[in-house]
């Protein structure tokens, strides 16, 4: 839907969440390891996630206490369409 390509495009127009989606795309991580990676605190991470949960463009899983996030592929294919659709390309 147009809502969710927004939100998508929303969710990329900020350089902290392309650097979380840059390390997601290396590997599976934890919240205390993109914080590491970015130099941001455990709450602005945990702030950014939500963004890119509500996006779709990652998913989480819990192992024990620990969330671990990863890129949703199907959401980067279709966030992919989406943007080839919207352009005409």
């Amino acid at each position: 839907s147009m809502l969710r390509f927004q939100d998508s495009l929303k969710a990329m127009a900020d350089k902290k969440r392309l650097d979380i989606l840059a390390a997601l795309r290396e590997a599976p991580r934890s919240s205390g390891e993109l914080a590491a990676i970015t130099g941001l605190s455990a709450a602005t991470v945990t702030h950014h996630m939500q963004i890119l949960l509500n996006a779709r463009l990652v998913g989480f899983e819990l192992r024990g206490a620990r969330s671990i996030y990863s890129l949703n592929r199907e959401g980067a294919e279709q966030l992919s369409l989406d943007l080839r659709g919207f352009l005409g390309v």
